[in-house]
């Protein structure tokens, strides 16, 4: 049987519960025309993913372009038996067969790739299989490489192919193929020293469900390949952390091919730079030789017999190179049990039980929460706090890795640029980065050997999308800020009088919305409350609005809570309008929520955005009324809450938590481990000065500090000092509280950053306390005139009038050009 046309070969697609996906895979097919169409839904595995699998069937069943053979299963068959059985069903009747996942996009030039590689390798005893997908290869490999696919023994299981003649050799028995490739000599690295500690796992029962480990000894066996494109044909959409085998991360990202492939190698041999590059994916630190596999597998491809065997695997054990424990050592600026904090203790639990790794903390501040220190005492982890710089640096020496958990702060700053010794050092990324004072820089991004941003959005920024495709790659993965969804495991709601909106977090205005009670009041239901736990210095402030508008006898504060399971279970929904310019990321407690099945009300505003999808996890509004007909909808639809609810926890379950996220540094961290420590320098220390806080903070504002640098130039005239300072007294509380008062708490000493604040509290509204900063300032050895001109505003503000006259007057009796500042609404 030849097929006469790429449309013509069989397709084979397998779905499960992830409609979203499902719906682009089927949206290229009928773009691209296919006509031989079979389609395998699997049924539930859990009552949970019932709704998930229903919408996917009724877009199975909405295929009217083509006429799809569908086949539902009444049991849940699980992946591996799905692929075996549906590859078998199809090639009894078929010569070829091409099998897409329901993450699986075939792009522009796939079936003609797949046609050309069917027709040419059909009849080449080597030939097992054709790969749609590949790992990005370096531009300067494929600019010497002369074809368009190349060779690799590893079988590719992102859109690939096989004949009927190559699958009849698929032997299923694990153990009878482990038998015939010791006795066969075979080397079991080959394809990647991965694949041994995929065996152990499906013999020892820690990993499950996985068809392609039969599939790549039966091919071992056999002396084959799989064909690859160089430039992929597969765009992967599954590396969201929907999947089961695989937590979110970008590391397989890989460029589309843009033209048609034409170059097809003649031989079947391997290309040593590519073998190499190749691996380098797929290979567990310390645990092969690449060399003597490449020159292995080569003699074997020639016919050769292969004379050792470096990697044992016998019916019930697998032998692979153990070390010492690596030793990671996760830097944060004050460990606390905020968000940061516990997604540190999370991946550091979580990484723990995949590899015997070996974490500890430091702390660069004193920690403050004793609960903080006795959690991970009882994990079994150490914590050493505010270490001096030596001390610290011993630290960093003796550590295999350093992890760092990064936002910008004056003691993250001074550690960078404290001159660390070689090390290898990845940086967690636990805010949106955006926009200044929490912005991501490109210095960051560049110091650190891995970049890690915690959220989709984090990764979208600037210094991230700046760097070029290879850069990506190569140093760029995706993991959610994560929770451990263990403590929520025995979740249940209680029963309560009436309906309650329920808050927990921060309970201030760098975090919340500034119109917080107010959306709440518009809410013209005695029967809906709002519950807030959490503090932040707003308390009072919160409880006087709500009496204002009032709202005293629905708006009730109860504090921080430590017990996340008690607060949510009092609720039915969770209001989280956050204000517009935060940095907010992957907010772990607006994972959390989810994950308990409690429907979120939440602003488009900073990673918040991607974390809910509105209309099936939950709501996303864009204006008060908005906020306040969600909460009464919500209440008014139990059903739709249901819905809402039961989406929002299979989501939370398939791409945050823990577990997810561990996968994802697991690979890091082992990539890490394969390359020698490095030095590395940050921007020097500013030659020591009273103003070097402020320095510090200008250079990490990047193209948003021009205002502050403007105000501590002394080249600039009055004028134009006058107009940027009058700017800073405008910066948002976020910026204020975020930003300039962080960087003060880190240079107490500094005038500059008292001046800064003052201008900011003066802004804000708080005369009292710009009065206190300015005098701050001029007692630190602000000399300019202006601080005390601010300071005569500020006690004019504060009700001081006669203090203020005093400070006008000192001002113009030294002869200051006040004319500007005289006409300024500062």
């Amino acid at each position: 049987m030849l097929y006469r046309s790429p449309l013509d070969l069989p397709v084979l697609l397998l779905t499960y519960n992830r409609p979203a996906h499902t719906k682009q895979v089927l949206d290229a097919l009928r773009l691209h025309g296919v006509r031989n169409l079979s389609i395998w839904c699997d049924a539930p595995k859990v009552p949970e993913h019932e709704v998930a699998v229903q919408e996917t069937l009724k877009l199975v069943q909405g295929v009217n372009w083509t006429n799809a053979k569908v086949t539902c299963q009444e049991h849940n068959r699980g992946l591996a038996a799905s692929i075996r059985e549906g590859v078998d069903r199809l090639l009894n009747e078929e010569d070829f067969v091409i099998v897409l996942e329901d993450d699986c996009v075939p792009e522009q030039y796939f079936f003609r790739y797949m046609y050309e590689a069917y027709v040419r390798y059909r009849e080449n005893p080597k030939v097992f299989g054709v790969s749609g997908y590949t790992v990005q290869l370096p531009k300067e490999i494929r600019a010497h490489y002369q074809s368009d696919a190349y060779f690799f023994p590893r079988i590719g299981s992102w859109g690939w192919g096989t004949w009927k003649a190559k699958w009849s050799s698929h032997e299923r028995d694990l153990n009878t193929l482990l038998q015939k490739c010791q006795a066969a000599n075979i080397d079991l690295e080959q394809g990647g020293s991965d694949i041994p500690h995929t065996i152990l796992g499906l013999l020892n029962g820690s990993v499950k469900d996985v068809w392609t480990i039969h599939w790549v000894l039966s091919v071992y066996l056999n002396r084959g390949v799989y064909l690859y494109p160089t430039s992929s044909h597969i765009r992967n959409i599954g590396m969201d952390g929907s999947g089961v085998h695989c937590g979110p991360t970008d590391r397989f990202d890989t460029e589309v091919a843009v033209a048609q492939p034409k170059r097809f190698p003649t031989e079947v041999s391997l290309d040593r730079k590519i073998y190499s590059c190749f691996r380098s994916f797929y290979d567990v630190p310390g645990t092969s030789n690449v060399e003597q596999s490449y020159e292995r597998v080569c003699a074997s491809l020639n016919g050769a017999n292969q004379t050792e065997n470096n990697s044992i695997v016998s019916e019930s054990h697998v032998t692979v190179t153990s070390s010492a424990k690596p030793l990671i050592t996760h830097v944060i600026e004050a460990y606390s049990l905020g968000g940061a904090g516990r997604a540190m203790l999370s991946i550091m639990e979580y990484t723990a039980r995949m590899r015997p790794y070996h974490h500890r903390i430091v702390s660069l501040r004193p920690v403050e929460q004793q609960e903080a220190l006795s959690l991970a005492k009882a994990k079994g982890f150490e914590v050493c706090q505010a270490p001096s710089e030596e001390g610290l640096h011993q630290i960093v020496s003796d550590s295999d890795i350093v992890h760092l958990h990064w936002w910008n702060n004056p003691a993250m700053e001074k550690f960078l640029r404290s001159g660390l010794p070689p090390c290898r050092l990845v940086g967690w990324f636990h805010v949106g980065g955006h926009r200044a004072p929490q912005r991501v820089t490109p210095q960051i991004v560049e110091f650190v050997d891995m970049a890690v941003p915690c959220s989709p959005y984090t990764a979208r920024c600037p210094a991230i999308l700046d760097l070029s495709p290879e850069q990506r790659l190569a140093k760029v993965r995706m993991a959610y800020g994560c929770a451990d969804f263990a403590r929520l495991e025995n979740f249940a709601s209680k029963p309560h009088k009436g309906f309650r909106v329920g808050y927990v977090g921060t309970l201030n205005f760098m975090k919340m919305h500034p119109d917080f009670v107010k959306m709440s009041a518009f809410v013209n239901d005695p029967t809906i409350e709002f519950h807030l736990w959490g503090g932040g210095g707003c308390e009072q402030i919160l409880l006087e609005q709500a009496r204002a508008l009032s709202l005293s006898d629905r708006f009730f504060i109860h504090g921080y809570s430590a017990d996340i399971v008690e607060a949510l279970s009092q609720i039915d929904v969770f209001g989280y309008p956050l204000c517009e310019d935060t940095y907010a990321a992957s907010e772990v407690i607006l994972q959390e929520v989810m994950y308990a099945g409690v429907v979120p009300v939440v602003f488009p505003y900073g990673g918040v955005q991607d974390l809910v999808i509105d209309g099936f996890t939950g709501i996303v509004v864009r204006s008060a009324l908005e906020y306040a007909q969600a909460l009464q909808f919500l209440k008014n639809t139990p059903k739709e809450r249901e819905r809402l609810a039961r989406n929002a926890k299979e989501y939370a379950r398939q791409v945050f938590g823990a577990e997810n996220a561990a996968v994802v540094f697991d690979r890091i961290y082992g990539t890490l481990l394969e390359q020698p420590k490095r030095n590395r320098s940050w921007r020097a220390l500013p030659t020591p000065t009273p103003y070097g806080g402020a320095t510090i903070f200008c250079e990490t504002l990047g193209e948003e500090g021009d205002d502050f640098w403007q105000s501590l130039s002394e080249s600039a005239d009055d004028s134009e000092r006058c107009a940027a300072e009058k700017r800073i007294s405008e910066v948002s509380t976020l910026f204020r509280t975020g930003g300039i008062l962080n960087y003060l708490a880190g240079y107490p000493n500094d005038p500059y950053l008292h001046l800064w604040a003052g201008l900011a509290s003066l802004g804000a509204g708080f005369p009292e306390q710009a009065t206190s900063h300015f005098s701050n300032a001029i007692e630190r050895g602000f000399g300019h005139w202006r601080a005390l001109w601010y300071l005569g505003i500020a006690l004019r503000g504060a009700g001081a009038t006669s203090e203020a006259e005093k400070c006008f007057t000192a001002v113009r009796a030294q002869g200051a050009d006040i004319g500007f500042f005289e006409s300024s609404s500062l």
